[in-house]
């Protein structure tokens, strides 16, 4: 069985529970994006880019999100030097990944994405990336605390059925002495 895709009776209830989670998460992507475009509007109206490219941004952190905790779901069972090792793999690749994507975003030459900003020198992508770094943290404990109480659900849950189950098997003995 495959740990990173939930099968059974409740696979359906913990998809909904992520795809909530997810939500909130985007809103407050969302919320965190808006935010650094007004701040940056009315701090230097020359520095803000064009909306889509906070649009771009959004999205590409979603999609980053959403592989983040699917991998990071795949391996957090595993021996504890396996899950170290794992999340400061996944820092790195990740950390380039959104590194790369806002590099290709600012020097994708549209006007309509960069505004008139001829191009912007990696040295630059990199020294505005590291925001990323702290979203990457909010990221990753946003997952345990989420994975934590996912389980914590589905084992009350089982406590709970197997309190029925207690139950029935008592009520059939009890039945079974009456006859």
């Amino acid at each position: 069985q495959n740990d990173c895709i939930d099968t059974g009776n409740a696979a359906s209830g913990n998809r909904k529970f992520w795809v909530k989670a997810l939500a909130v998460y985007a809103m407050a992507e969302a919320l965190f994006i808006v935010v650094s475009f007004v701040i940056t509007f009315y701090k230097c109206k020359v520095c803000v880019l064009p909306v889509p490219f906070y649009i771009c941004i959004f999205f590409v952190n979603l999609l980053l999100t959403i592989l983040l905790w699917y991998v990071l779901n795949c391996f957090h069972k595993k021996a504890l030097w396996k899950i170290i090792a794992g999340n400061i793999f996944i820092f790195l690749v990740y950390y380039f990944c959104i590194t790369g994507a806002l590099y290709f975003l600012l020097n994708a030459r549209q006007e309509w994405l960069t505004g008139p900003v001829k191009s912007h020198p990696l040295t630059s992508v990199v020294y505005s990336s590291w925001t990323e770094i702290g979203k990457y943290i909010v990221k990753l404990t946003a997952f345990y605390i989420l994975k934590f109480y996912a389980d914590y659900r589905q084992a009350e849950v089982q406590l709970i059925q197997l309190a029925v189950i207690n139950k029935d098997m008592q009520l059939n003995l009890l039945k079974q002495q009456l006859s």
